[in-house]
């Protein structure tokens, strides 16, 4: 597979590897693989429809583009070049917000392998009625007089993720903790939970958080929790329930731990693009753009980058391209999630 001749924006084309049929099955040009692919950009698109019907035009042109478009990113320093593909990292996106989970959870993960004490706590409020943006605030707030209370004993430091899942007679919602603290009574902690929401009796869930299972629960992505029943709608409801919100947070020694400090350190060194070959930062641009970076010289040394965009690959292992609309997918679309299995994280090889 080679790349375009221009570094111009191109679809990604329509064709699959073969999986080999088995014995009493008609050979089929799709992996199962890919099929399932098909269906996660099935779903994408039907959500961005919805977006576009409730008036955002531009999360859901974002939505659209995501995993669909790609182009030639160059840098000036060392030469190499290599296909990427576009991302809209939006928290409803099947499969951004996956990949941001999956990041999430082994942060997680490091975060309480160096804990005494972990623990997996559920504070949950009574069903909100009103705007959800102010049922998260005051979640929040009443989160932060626990604390102020002194309603956690021992409490150190750790981090929360606040769920929104919308009811018929309203919105769901509760905050999911990972929390560095000795023995906590469980009648004291409803009692002094209840004392922060004002009101009496909440539902208050402890549990040890020893294990991968309470990370990946704290950080999976928000759309996780809707009914499938529900589609696309849903989704962009969701979306706006939550837009320019925070819904998960580190606090206490978390704040500035090393786990945390080594990941802000990574996500600063791809906002200042670091080139992955030569470690240089500043140096990378869209080859789409060159006239722009280098002036008038981009006449004479445009005939170089043009011929990177057909030797960059965009091959790798097990990777497999977008397939065509004809694509059986499993049905129903809305609970087909993503999976470790199904990662085609379509960032191709350097050349």
């Amino acid at each position: 597979m080679t790349g375009t001749t221009t570094g111009e924006n191109e679809t990604m084309s329509a064709t699959t590897f073969e999986r080999p049929a088995t014995r009493g099955e008609s050979r089929s040009p799709y992996s199962k693989k890919a099929i399932r692919f098909a269906g996660h950009m099935r779903r994408k698109a039907m959500i961005a429809d919805e977006l576009d019907k409730v008036g955002e035009h531009k999360a859901a042109a974002a939505l659209r583009e995501c995993h669909t478009t790609e182009h030639l990113t160059g840098c000036t320093h060392c030469g190499a070049a290599w296909w990427v593909t576009t991302k809209c990292r939006s928290r409803i996106c099947p499969i951004c917000s996956w990949k941001t989970a999956q990041a999430r959870a082994q942060l997680i993960q490091n975060m309480i392998a160096g804990l005494k004490h972990p623990k997996f706590i559920t504070l949950t409020m009574p069903r909100w009625d009103g705007d959800p943006g102010e049922g998260i605030s005051f979640l929040r707030k009443a989160f932060g007089k626990l604390r102020k209370a002194g309603g956690i004993p021992g409490l150190e430091g750790g981090c929360y993720s606040i769920e929104v899942v919308p009811k018929e007679n309203g919105w769901h919602i509760h905050m999911h903790l990972i929390l560095d603290c000795s023995f906590t009574p469980h009648k004291k902690l409803i009692a002094a939970w209840g004392l922060a929401l004002g009101v009496p009796s909440p539902s208050v869930d402890v549990r040890d958080a020893a294990g991968a299972d309470a990370a990946k629960y704290v950080a999976k992505y928000v759309t996780k929790s809707l009914n499938p029943k529900d589609g696309p709608e849903a989704f962009a409801k969701l979306y706006q329930a939550i837009a320019g919100v925070r819904l998960f947070a580190l606090f206490g020694k978390w704040f500035k731990s090393a786990p945390m400090m080594e990941m802000t350190k990574m996500q600063k060194d791809h906002v200042q693009a670091k080139c992955p070959c030569c470690g240089e930062l500043g140096t990378l641009f869209d080859v789409r753009c060159g006239r722009f970076v280098f002036g008038k010289d981009w006449d004479n040394v445009s005939k170089f980058w043009m011929g990177k965009a057909i030797d960059a690959t965009r091959r790798k292992e097990g990777l497999l391209e977008l397939p065509r609309d004809d694509v059986p997918v499993e049905e129903p679309l809305f609970s087909i999630e993503y999976d470790n299995d199904e990662d085609f994280e379509l960032s191709p090889v350097l050349s």
